[in-house]
């Protein structure tokens, strides 16, 4: 009896569960006739247009926006947003960024790498009326510095 009831189940699958399947997913899934998929092809492309539109506006206006602050205008592309306060949000963050980078740039080259004059000398150079004032025992001491300062007068 169980072999019978098993054959004959098989049976009726191998003949009709797939018609059945079918019918299911056309009643859960309707087809869409071809106005349908061609209204849905140029909504799409309505959005897409939209969305092109939207994010030239915001480019020229991100632009706009870096020229006034003098940011990289190459940079400009990475910092637009979905709108427009999106956009001057992540600008601003960019020259703010920017200028704490610079501002660390300028402390760090003042703090260590600036130029210290060596301690020997005086660097002092002497005027015509500082050699007319000046004894013959001085003049002999700086003679050097007193020839060049004549030379270059």
């Amino acid at each position: 009896m169980d072999k019978r009831s098993a054959k004959s189940l098989e049976t009726w699958k191998a003949n009709h569960l797939e018609s059945a399947v079918d019918a299911e997913i056309k009643k859960r899934f309707p087809a869409k006739d071809e106005k349908e998929i061609e209204v849905e092809k140029l909504r799409a492309e309505v959005e897409n247009m939209k969305l092109e539109k939207q994010r030239e506006r915001l480019t020229s206006q991100a632009i706009k926006i870096a020229s006034e602050k003098k940011l990289p205008l190459p940079l400009v592309d990475f910092f637009i947003g979905t709108d427009e306060d999106a956009t001057t949000a992540n600008l601003d963050m960019l020259e703010q960024s920017l200028q704490l980078a610079i501002q660390q740039q300028v402390e760090q080259r003042l703090k260590g790498d600036g130029y210290t004059p060596p301690a020997g000398s005086t660097g002092s150079t002497f005027t015509l009326d500082s050699i007319k004032g000046m004894s013959q025992n001085e003049i002999n001491q700086h003679w050097d510095q007193v020839k060049q300062a004549l030379q270059n007068k």
